[in-house]
C-alpha cells in the first residue's frame, strides 16, 4: 500500500521521498517507527504527524489513498 506524504518546514531538506510502502494495517506508530529508521536526520526534527488533514493518534490505522502530512512546529498571528 502507498501513502502519498506532505512535508512541509526544515523537514522537507530531511525527507527525499514523498511517497512510501507500507503492508496494509499500519498503523501511525508503526509508520513513524519505520520513517524514523529510514530518515534518521528526522530523529533531530519535532513534527506532529497528521492523515487526511486531522491530527492523527498513534494507533489510528493508515488505508489506501489516505495523505499522511508531516508538520513541524508553527505559530500563527
Amino acid at each position: 500500500m502507498k501513502i502519498q506524504l506532505r512535508v512541509f518546514g526544515p523537514i522537507t531538506d530531511v525527507l527525499q521521498n514523498q511517497e512510501m510502502d507500507f503492508a496494509e494495517q499500519t498503523a501511525v506508530s508503526q509508520f513513524k517507527e519505520k520513517l524514523l529508521l529510514q530518515y534518521p536526520a528526522l530523529n533531530q526534527q519535532t513534527f506532529v504527524i497528521a492523515v487526511n488533514h486531522k491530527m492523527a493518534e498513534a494507533d489510528l490505522i493508515l488505508t489506501k489513498g489516505d495523505e499522511v502530512a508531516l508538520l513541524p512546529p508553527f505559530s500563527g498571528g
